[in-house]
């Protein structure tokens, strides 16, 4: 999918907002790169009762930085929760054609494999690996 700035733009804002209003009340902590790692960025933040208390400037950074992976095409991003005594971790793919929630299994298994030479790592203790979920604007 061929798509212009501004409609890369448009697409890295709609998602940025869905995952801030989608997570649950907690603190979060999310990252986004490309598969290089070149481009990296760190959302945190903090939610209660549906509220969210972020810097709009670290929105904006986040969701730039959001638009460049998607514009390279290949990168991911993750969702840390650390919600009373539970830390939940949510994945999603970023592609060309946008951001797309991965399954539970995918997050599970990209937390417990090494990236360098494959082999399985532990899993982190007390850690639940969750789906992500949609973080597209719903059709009116």
């Amino acid at each position: 999918m061929n798509m212009n700035v501004t409609e890369i733009l448009n697409l890295a804002d709609t998602a940025t907002a869905a995952l801030i209003e989608g997570l649950p009340d907690g603190r979060h902590s999310v990252v986004c790169a490309d598969e290089e790692a070149e481009y990296m960025c760190t959302l945190e933040f903090s939610t209660l009762a549906g509220l969210s208390a972020i810097c709009p400037d670290c929105i904006m950074e986040f969701t730039e930085n959001l638009a460049c992976v998607i514009a390279i095409g290949a990168g991911g991003l993750v969702a840390r929760t650390h919600a009373e005594d539970e830390e939940t971790v949510r994945g999603w793919s970023v592609t060309s054609s946008g951001v797309a929630p991965v399954s539970k299994s995918v997050t599970y298994s990209a937390y417990t494999t090494d990236a360098v030479t494959g082999d399985p790592i532990p899993s982190e203790e007390g850690v639940i690996y969750a789906a992500g979920f949609s973080l597209s604007q719903p059709e009116s």
